[in-house]
């Protein structure tokens, strides 16, 4: 790897990986790196000043290298990335380059992922988040309806309504990275808003969408292993993915929970085992470890057990058992979901 990826990947608190320079050199040139290192820059023309380029050039590369996901476009000009989180999913989710990136840069995506990803939480998470956790589970809504003390937070229908107007859906990069070990989740499945989705339209990766929109994509996806993942506060002001196990929140944490980097929902599930009929579809929808199938006191026949302690509220097993075995009931007053994040995302 050239020093150019060495030196970009140490901007970003990468220099341990031995997948960011990697990933880095199939991203960009060397003669690209050298430009987003000299970034922060408040406008194109100053940039071409500095680097002594052709201003109208420029301003193509300039473009590329935004759908790429290595620089951004702010108020105070052009900026790159603030840390790696930021790099991954952008750069995982721009299907215009897939060709010209490879299969090769998504597996190695996936490596750092499934290797180095715990390590970014404990030494570089600190840095950027201030909320602890920095994300929260949000329970399906079919799961919660009918639970007493709901409020508009813990509502994926009312958080939608609140953004209808910068709503969009963004392909999962983690999905992308991870083709090979979730080939059957769909890409589509971020939903995200305000800055998060103009972004998304402006750069060509993803579509400004409804609210019905989103809410058909979410019945779409109903019966997968996945849940609502989104920033620990109570707006919806960045995004809400609808992660599988392949989700990066999951490959920060230790193995079967996201305790290290997610809250849980207001909600735990609860089981009637008596009702169970031993179908097992319960296991494979829950993504944290919470339940398996143990022979019944009784019967002696194979049933659910259920582990309060590691159910982390996203109402997969209540949306999806076919004889209501499981209920939700709250168990967290409303002051236990933060009223802003912070941090950078």
């Amino acid at each position: 790897v050239e020093p150019i990826y060495m030196e970009l990947a140490k901007k970003y608190q990468g220099e341990k990986s031995n997948y960011i320079p990697l990933i880095l050199a199939r991203l960009i040139s060397a003669e690209d790196a050298e430009l987003v290192l000299s970034l922060p820059a408040a406008s194109a023309e100053e940039l071409a000043e500095k680097l002594n380029k052709d201003k109208d050039e420029l301003k193509e590369k300039i473009q590329e290298l935004y759908e790429k996901g290595v620089l951004y476009f702010t108020r105070k000009g052009i900026r790159p990335p603030h840390n790696w989180i930021e790099i991954h999913d952008a750069s995982t989710s721009a299907p215009k380059y897939d060709a010209e990136l490879g299969e090769e840069f998504f597996e190695l995506w996936d490596k750092w992922s499934l290797e180095e990803s715990g390590q970014y939480v404990a030494e570089v998470a600190p840095l950027v988040w201030k909320t602890d956790p920095p994300m929260r589970v949000i329970a399906k809504w079919k799961a919660i309806k009918d639970v007493v003390g709901l409020e508009w937070f813990d509502d994926m229908r009312q958080l939608l309504k609140r953004e209808e107007e910068t709503l969009a859906i963004h392909p999962c990069g983690c999905v992308r990275i991870a083709r090979k070990r979730c080939p059957d989740i769909p890409e589509m499945i971020c939903m995200v808003t305000k800055r998060t989705g103009k972004w998304t339209v402006d750069r060509g990766s993803g579509y400004k969408a409804s609210v019905k929109d989103m809410l058909e994509m979410l019945e779409s996806i109903e019966h997968f292993p996945t849940v609502h993942i989104g920033y620990n506060e109570r707006p919806m002001n960045r995004l809400v993915s609808n992660g599988p196990d392949c989700c990066i929140v999951y490959e920060m944490s230790p193995p079967g929970v996201v305790a290290a980097s997610t809250a849980p929902s207001r909600f735990r599930s609860t089981l009637n085992q008596d009702m169970c009929i031993g179908c097992g579809e319960c296991v494979d929808l829950c993504l944290f470890g919470a339940i398996e199938m143990k022979p019944h006191p009784d019967s002696g026949e194979e049933r659910a057990l259920l582990d309060e302690s590691k159910c982390m509220g996203c109402g997969n097993c209540a949306v999806n058992c076919c004889i209501g075995a499981y209920r939700m009931k709250l168990v967290e007053p409303p002051e236990f979901v933060p009223e802003g994040f912070e941090g950078y995302y």
